[in-house]
């Protein structure tokens, strides 16, 4: 039996053409006509081939380069979108950091600077991705990624803010993380309330499970969200975790990214199932104090019966 081909594809080129099929699988719900292959199809058409197609020889499929030059225009597009939306979220930390931290007049002119610097590496980081000339695929997200969630931000803002301004900008981060967390923890115990009725005793109990896991879970999706904030804005950062596990999961997975992995074959889907049969008897676990045997067996058949969280 012939072994199925490895798939050599890079992570950001993946991710790339997952958003670009993505929206142009919305945009095409919108048109009557049925488009194969970058070449619009119509009924009863009888027009003779043209291009690439002349001349080919009968029962031949010669290449189309129209489909080359409609991928690189949804890519160029997409980036373009992408570009304007992390431009949206940097605006929008520079105006809290303004109000929250009580910047003076030259403060806010320096913090102009910080971002716009910010925004021209992250422009062309992304156009990078777009165009795909960049390297390490891998490398290169967690270069954008880290931009998006303003890492390293604090090193910039050394020398402009006073240090009394410093420490209040790290309780804010600090506050910020932890009232994700919480929030996130707190609609997990929501959940499992409405599928087994705590008494305020299990609720005490498993608040603080399902905080660390909650933290847990926020550090590990911390980049897909960044990603997803590129076409969702501030709503990929409260979006429930089934929505975003799968890109999670590819911007995690272990085996050389920017290498040859067989992307979606048996042994990845494998790979992913047990990753969260795993989660699930970590959360069974924790919760084994707190619940009686009947409600574990209810939960545990809840979540495996949900989609991966």
């Amino acid at each position: 039996m012939p072994m199925k081909p490895q798939v050599t594809i890079s992570l950001a080129t993946l991710l790339l053409l997952s958003a670009i099929f993505i929206t142009y699988s919305r945009n095409s719900r919108d048109k009557s006509q049925a488009t194969v292959s970058g070449e619009t199809k119509t009924p009863n058409s009888s027009s003779p081939s043209t291009g690439a197609d002349a001349g080919a020889a009968p029962g031949s499929r010669a290449p189309r380069p129209v489909v080359d030059e409609r991928v690189r225009q949804e890519q160029e597009k997409l980036a373009a979108q992408w570009i304007v939306e992390a431009g949206k979220g940097f605006s929008r930390t520079q105006k809290a950091l303004e109000i929250d931290l009580g910047l003076s007049s030259d403060q806010k002119k320096q913090l102009d600077q910080v971002f716009a610097r910010r925004s021209e590496t992250l422009s062309e980081l992304l156009s990078s991705m777009a165009t795909g000339d960049h390297g390490d695929g891998k490398a290169l997200i967690a270069e954008i990624c880290a931009l998006i969630r303003n890492k390293d931000l604090r090193e910039d803002l050394t020398g402009i803010l006073t240090a009394e301004q410093l420490e209040a900008f790290d309780a804010r981060e600090q506050k910020k993380t932890g009232d994700t967390v919480e929030a996130h923890a707190y609609r997990d115990l929501a959940a499992l309330n409405e599928l087994v009725t705590l008494t305020p005793a299990q609720k005490n109990q498993a608040l603080p499970v399902f905080i660390d896991q909650a933290s847990t879970r926020y550090e590990e999706e911390a980049d897909a969200r960044a990603f997803m904030s590129l076409t969702y804005g501030p709503l990929a950062a409260t979006m429930d975790s089934s929505y975003i596990r799968g890109l999670s999961n590819l911007l995690t997975m272990d085996g050389g990214l920017s290498g040859d992995f067989e992307y979606g074959s048996q042994d990845h889907q494998n790979q992913i199932a047990q990753q969260e049969a795993e989660r699930i008897d970590g959360v069974i676990e924790r919760l084994g104090e707190v619940l009686d045997d009947d409600q574990l067996a209810r939960y545990r058949e809840h979540l495996e019966s949900s989609p991966p969280k």
